[in-house]
Parts: structure tokens; sequence; C-alpha cells
């Protein structure tokens, strides 16, 4: 046999050995959302996809919490958002690196230790955004991100229950990330650290 057709019946049979498995993976892949659409399936709720379900996972956990905008500044965030001069847009972006939580000097020995210029900075940003240190739009900050935590959850959940190598890209379990993300939105658990600033 020439070396040309030699070359020519090798390539036919490892394409012929790939295409095999690959429907092999294929098959896997689809005993693997059986599955998932088993336990689905005994979900009494209906099948939404992923922009429904991130639509009303996001209003359920902004209903949920809204009543906290109402609130006043407590516990800590008296001195962590109130006294902090860190906060305040007056005071010079690098002093956010150097102080503590709590604006004190890292180096001095009255300082608390807890270095989070991230956190101070998101303060920063809630004073400008609210004009000033109003606790509404420090409170409406916390209740958005809680939502858009709760929203990003859906897929993660999706491809915990699923469990299958496909459900990376896919929305393979909707019915079960739908509940889990519903129930982390509404857990009284997050009430704190949604409510209260310094949390």
């Amino acid at each position: 046999m020439p070396p040309k057709l030699r070359t020519i019946n090798n390539l036919k049979r490892s394409t012929l050995k790939g295409d095999r498995r690959r429907q092999r993976s294929e098959v896997q892949e689809n005993d693997d959302l059986d599955v998932v659409s088993d336990v689905d399936s005994h979900l009494p709720l209906p099948k939404l996809s992923f922009i429904h379900s991130a639509i009303i996972v996001s209003v359920t956990a902004i209903i949920c919490y809204w009543n906290s905008c109402d609130g006043d500044f407590v516990f800590d965030d008296s001195e962590a958002i109130i006294g902090n001069k860190d906060v305040n847009p007056q005071t010079p972006l690098y002093r956010l690196f150097i102080h503590d939580f709590w604006g004190t000097t890292l180096a001095s020995n009255t300082s608390h230790k807890s270095y989070r210029p991230l956190t101070v900075l998101t303060f920063r940003w809630n004073y400008w955004l609210a004009g000033g240190l109003k606790p509404w739009g420090f409170h409406v900050v916390n209740v958005i991100l809680h939502s858009v935590n709760c929203v990003l959850l859906l897929p993660v959940f999706s491809v915990i229950l699923a469990g299958a190598p496909g459900a990376k890209c896919k929305f393979t379990a909707p019915k079960s990330s739908f509940l889990c993300a519903l129930l982390f939105a509404v857990h009284p658990i997050h009430s704190e650290s949604v409510s209260v600033q310094t949390f």
C-alpha cells in the first residue's frame, strides 16, 4: 500500500475512534442528566428558565430585606463608619492602606490590627452614593449585593446538584438550584450581614 493511502486510512481510523469516544461520553452525559432530571422531576415546582429563576430569586431577596433600609447605623457602625475619618472623601485615599478597619494607624499600639482597606473603600463609596452619612444608602447597597449574590448562586447550585460533566455550561438542575437559591435568599441567618453594615 502506498504511504499516502496508508496515511489516509490511519486518519479515517482515528476519526472513527474519536467519533466512538464522543458518542460514549454523550451517552454518559445523558445518563447523568437523566439522574438530575429524575431528582428535579420529583420537586413540585414549575421548570423555570435561568432568567425567570434569577428574577424571582432577586426580587424575593430584595423584598425580604427591604425593611432594613429604614434602619439606622447600629453596633460597630458608629465607630467603623461614623467615627472613621477614612470614610470621609476629604481624607487622602492612600490612608486606607496604612490604617486599620477603625481608622487608626496600623503602627499604633492602640490599633486593632484588622486590615480591611477594601471594606473601608466600599464604605467610602457608599458615603459618596448616599451623599453623606445617610444610613439608607448604605442599607440599599447591602440589600442589592445580597440579591446579586443569591442570583450568582443559581448556576453554582446547578453545577453542584447536577454533578454532570456537561453541567458546567448548562442550567441542568433548574428546579433544585432554584429552590436552594431561594432558600439562601430568605434564610434568616443572613439578616445580620445584610442589615448591619460592619458585619
